[in-house]
């Protein structure tokens, strides 16, 4: 099999990415408030020292259980999408298991 069809297999099976919104905000910008506003709403927070990624639960509406139901036509951002070169996809993004 090749790596590309490993790896639309290994998105398909997973779909973190599309049941997830993710925004980085500046960390000097991040208040106190800012973390408890996103953390009440049960949003995951991945920080480093130059930003903080909220991380939204949000499913694409366009998911469904067999997949995307707008594939060939998704947008840009959705095909060019690589969980991997995001830190706060690290453990979550299985593209990981193929390497970088």
């Amino acid at each position: 099999m090749s790596l590309k069809k490993k790896a639309q297999k290994i998105c398909i099976e997973c779909q973190y990415c599309c049941k997830t919104l993710a925004m980085s905000v500046n960390a000097v910008q991040f208040s106190d408030e800012m973390r408890k506003f996103f953390e009440t709403r049960g949003c995951e927070l991945y920080e480093t020292p130059e930003v903080v990624w909220v991380i939204m639960p949000s499913v694409c509406p366009n998911l469904t259980t067999f997949g995307c139901k707008i594939y060939d036509s998704r947008p840009v951002v959705c095909r060019a999408y690589d969980g991997r070169f995001l830190p706060f996809m690290d453990k979550k993004c299985k593209l990981n298991e193929l390497g970088r």
